[in-house]
């Protein structure tokens, strides 16, 4: 009976440990990728990248032209998040666009982020601007967003390739 309790126990820990890890290692490889970075020379007009990534222009102005899948956007009223500061968050399903402005200078971003919660597909044009005269504009560009892989998959794919290992007759595996 000692036995059996203390296997539960053991299989209640390890499961706790995996989810853990899980929700650990996704919130410590999320990137922070300037789109800046993409418009100065001959940079692609695609990239892909994983859901927790965040999209920076800063400083700049990013203009959203379609986004796949389409949801309806939620616009929350702006709010002070500093003296001399407000910020404004449109939610579009599967990411979130956040906008810092100063209000004294209306119609000009401090800083614009794409915060990445789901796969899907943005298309949008970006202006960057590097002081005192640097200016460039990129008028289609596209992100793809994948999932994150999880650490389970990399488990999941050491036992499948084991399996073949030892099984190459089994039924996925590749005959070399």
């Amino acid at each position: 009976m000692v036995v059996f309790t203390m296997n539960k126990i053991i299989s209640i820990l390890l499961s706790l440990f995996f989810i853990t890890s899980i929700f650990g290692v996704a919130q410590t490889t999320a990137e922070e990728i300037s789109l800046c970075d993409y418009c100065y020379g001959s940079g692609p007009n695609n990239i892909t990248v994983q859901v927790g990534d965040t999209l920076v222009v800063d400083p700049g102005i990013l203009g959203i032209i379609e986004w796949d899948p389409h949801y309806e956007p939620k616009i929350f009223p702006a709010e002070e998040i500093a003296p001399g500061k407000s910020r404004q968050v449109i939610d579009y399903g599967f990411f979130i666009y956040e906008m810092i402005v100063d209000p004294s200078n209306p119609g000009f971003p401090i800083q614009e982020k794409i915060k990445v919660l789901g796969p899907g597909t943005i298309n949008f044009a970006f202006v960057c601007i590097e002081l005192p005269s640097s200016i460039c504009i990129r008028t289609d560009f596209t992100v793809t967003i994948v999932p994150k892989p999880l650490p389970m998959d990399q488990i999941t794919n050491i036992l499948e390739k084991n399996r073949c290992k030892n099984h190459p007759d089994a039924e996925g595996c590749e005959v070399n």
